[in-house]
């Protein structure tokens, strides 16, 4: 089982790099004239966010199921986030299979 610290860290860490990304990617599509779809990772950040709050606040009766909450909405985080990311980014992918 993940310490909840651990847990808290990581999503520190997560919105930090989806915070760089949209950054990244604004640039890159001001440059390419893509739509900004880049404010859908502040978005996903604030999902993040809002899961290791989910977490940090104590378990009781009224509200059991934090765990599966929190996960459930990481998870909503990362499938929003990859076609975004997609959008701006899949060029890498091709670049990477050029050689």
């Amino acid at each position: 089982m993940i310490s909840l610290h651990g847990l808290i860290l990581f999503d520190i860490a997560a919105v930090m790099a989806m915070l760089v990304v949209a950054y990244l990617s604004k640039s890159m599509g001001e440059a390419l004239k893509i739509p900004p779809y880049f404010r859908v990772l502040h978005l996903t950040s604030l999902l993040i966010a809002a899961a290791a709050i989910i977490d940090a606040v104590p378990k009781n009766s009224l509200f059991p199921y934090s765990e599966t909450v929190s996960m459930a909405v990481r998870c909503a985080a990362g499938i929003i986030a990859l076609p975004v990311c997609l959008r701006y980014w899949k060029w890498l992918i091709s670049e990477y299979f050029k050689n």
